[in-house]
This record gives C-alpha cells, structure tokens and sequence, in this order.
C-alpha cells in the first residue's frame, strides 16, 4: 500500500527552511477562484506528499537521495533523486486525468478539458512507459541508465526547496506520439548552502544544455516552471 511519499525530502530539504516546523507553500488547484494562486503554511510533515511507494521501497530506494549534501554527492542517489521526480510528476497527472474524466462525464465536450486531458493521457500512454521501463531494469539490474547530471551550489541557504520535471523543448515540437524529453530538477536547502541537481538521460544531454543555456536565472525556473515548491515562511 502506497504511504505518503515526500518529493522533497522532509529530514534534510525542509528541514533547513522550516520555521516553527512549518514551511509555506502555493496552493494550487485545478480551478481557482482567483487569477493568481495563493498561498499556504503546511506542516514539514504534511508538505509535498503524494501517494508514490509503499514503506518498503520509500526507504530502500531514497535514503541516498534524502541526504545528499556536498559532502557525498553521487551518481546513484542523484539518480534515484530524479526517479522520485519523476514518479511525483506522473502520479500528479494521473490525478488530473481522473479529475478531468469525472468533470468531462458532468459537463459533456468542453473543448479546452478535451484537449488538456488527452495531452495528459498522451504523456501516461508514452512518455510514462519509456521512462519507467529504463528505471526499473535499472533498479533489478542494479546498473543504472546512463544519465548526466549539472549540479550547482550557492553558499547560503536560499529558503526554497522544489521538485519538478521539466520538458525542455517547446510545446508541439516532439510528436506526441515520442516520449517527451525530461529533465528533472530540483533545489536541496542544507543549513549553510544551497544545491541545484538537473538531470536527464544521456541521449537529452543536448537538449539539457539548451535549456539551462536560455534559462540561467533561477527564479524564472522556480516561478515559471514549477508546482512543487516550497519556500521558508
């Protein structure tokens, strides 16, 4: 039975953020009342969970990438750091996708439903299947795919902590029909630094370089990029 995971990891990332054990956090939902988000205080306990793995496997496959500091940065747990991502990013569209099902079923065609849901379903049919299989012969193989990694790291902790995927190239650019590219990223706060771990598979390196060549400044990928994110209060 799947327990709440945390896609940020609660002993070490939002650790070094909370305040009063509490971190702050946006609060999104599928339909807002309000053009901007808003925002929330969560406790580090209950922030950034989803439902990923059992026990079990929660902690046998990411104690690595929970401590990660720059002390003992490694292939294998920024490797599992962004397999996590990347559970985090297909669990969340299978949610909508279910969400959008129930609501299409209520309100008939509604074009602009209609074409988001596929594209999610889209992403679930191909691109889920062509990553998940590279992760898992890895994991019972123990020989991990051949990834590339960019690692940075500001001396003060910024306050932020996320973890998202993202897809380099512009909408519409890959057929649907071809797994999207991915590059998971993600900001780790430690007391005194801050490290910021992207990752893709070696055949993306290209297009990894591209993108964090045109978005060099951090807070236009927090901002623009990603959902999961979590900020010192």
């Amino acid at each position: 039975k799947a327990i709440n995971s945390h896609s940020q990891s609660a002993s070490s990332s939002l650790k070094s953020i909370q305040i009063n054990g509490l971190v702050m956090g946006r609060d999104l939902v599928s339909f807002p009342t309000s053009p901007q988000p808003g925002w929330r205080k969560a406790g580090i306990n209950k922030a950034s969970i989803f439902p990923g793995f059992c026990s079990k496997h929660d902690n046998k496959l990411f104690t690595q990438a929970d401590s990660i500091s720059i002390e003992n940065i490694n292939k294998k747990a920024l490797y599992f750091l962004s397999f996590r991502t990347f559970a985090l990013e297909m669990r969340k569209k299978e949610y909508h996708a279910d969400t959008f099902d129930g609501i299409l079923q209520q309100l008939g065609d509604v074009d602009f439903l209609e074409s988001f849901n596929l594209g999610l379903k889209t992403c679930l049919l191909v691109t889920k299947p062509y990553y998940m299989k590279k992760y898992e012969e890895s994991i019972k193989l123990a020989n991990l795919h051949p990834m590339i990694h960019y690692i940075y790291k500001v001396d003060r902790n910024l306050g932020i902590s996320c973890s998202t995927i993202i897809n380099p190239v512009p909408m519409m650019e890959q057929p649907l029909y071809k797994p999207q590219p991915t590059i998971s990223f993600n900001i780790l706060p430690r007391k005194d630094y801050t490290l910021i771990a992207l990752s893709s598979l070696t055949e993306d390196a290209d297009l990894m370089s591209r993108f964090t060549s045109n978005n060099s400044r951090l807070e236009d990928l927090v901002f623009n990029y990603c959902e999961e994110v979590l900020f010192n209060i």
